[in-house]
């Protein structure tokens, strides 16, 4: 967490290391890259935090974004919600997914830690590192959260595949209020 100094806003700081390597191709530095790219490439939808600057600083890259206001769905989840709650939530996920499948972004990290549910109960969608194009996730592999990331799952795939089993799993969990289905 941080504050931009010129207005007050609240931020969010995420910094990337040198030399840190996830994969063929994949550092600390293209995975935060992609992340900036990929909010500017949504940030019309008003789905994300707003980019405000990718810069280099003491040799670490940082990306700094708007603060997503609200709380994660996983610790929304830990409150009792009605029915009818619920079923907004749902439909404001299916609607940002669809969003995403529109553009033709596969986000690859949908999980209840990256969507944040406002207190008007608005979605917000978070952490884009491993997202990608269509055209650029063909045979990438990849990683994600533990039951909400098909591990069975092989390259050859729709690149949508995983936000789809994601979707899911999120689903279930909101309605059967738990974070890990």
């Amino acid at each position: 967490d941080a504050v931009q100094v010129k207005d007050g806003r609240k931020v969010i700081l995420k910094e990337a290391r040198p030399f840190i390597v996830y994969g063929e191709g994949q550092t600390a530095f293209s995975m935060l890259e992609n992340e900036y790219k990929m909010l500017v490439s949504l940030e019309d939808t008003g789905l994300v935090p707003k980019p405000l600057e990718l810069f280099a600083c003491n040799g670490n890259l940082y990306l700094a974004e708007e603060k997503a206001e609200g709380e994660s769905l996983r610790k929304y989840l830990t409150h009792r919600r009605g029915e009818e709650s619920k079923l907004v939530v749902i439909r404001k996920l299916l609607s940002a997914v669809e969003q995403l499948v529109q553009r033709r972004i596969a986000w690859n990290d949908l999980t209840p830690n990256n969507i944040m549910v406002t207190e008007d109960m608005e979605v917000k969608l978070i952490d884009f590192e491993n997202a990608c194009s269509y055209a650029e996730c063909s045979g990438r592999g990849g990683a994600g959260t533990k039951g909400f990331y098909n591990s069975d799952a092989v390259p050859e795939r729709a690149p949508w595949s995983q936000d789809l089993f994601g979707l899911a799993m999120s689903i279930l969990g909101i309605w059967f209020e738990s974070a890990v289905p």
